[in-house]
């Protein structure tokens, strides 16, 4: 029961990157053909998804990724995104402001 609860936030992003496996939408199958027009549904948040489908056994074929899921959650969550974002993609708009505002 520990190492359920410890590996929750792993499978959950697991249900995200390995939805076919857990019985959720995909890209790559589709009940129906869809034509051009139609709009995709966005898989950026799938929680109504999961919550509707429930509680599901992790199939057999994940349970070894789930270690590598959980660092990378662990590592994610851990990041400080803006920071490495201002540093290796600094902004020209920002550095101009600023040197604007110095002058005056």
């Amino acid at each position: 029961p520990r190492k359920a609860v410890a590996q929750a936030p792993a499978r959950h992003l697991a249900k995200y990157i390995f939805p076919r496996q857990f019985g959720l939408h995909n890209v790559f199958t589709s009940d129906k053909a869809r034509t051009s027009f139609q709009i995709m549904p966005d898989y950026l948040d799938r929680e109504v998804e999961i919550k509707k489908l429930g509680p599901v056994k992790t199939p057999e074929r994940l349970k070894p990724v789930l270690p590598i899921l959980d660092k990378l959650a662990t590592l994610s969550a851990r990041c400080n995104y803006r920071k490495l974002l201002d540093r290796r993609c600094p902004s020209k708009v920002r550095s101009l402001f600023a040197s604007s505002t110095a002058q005056h």
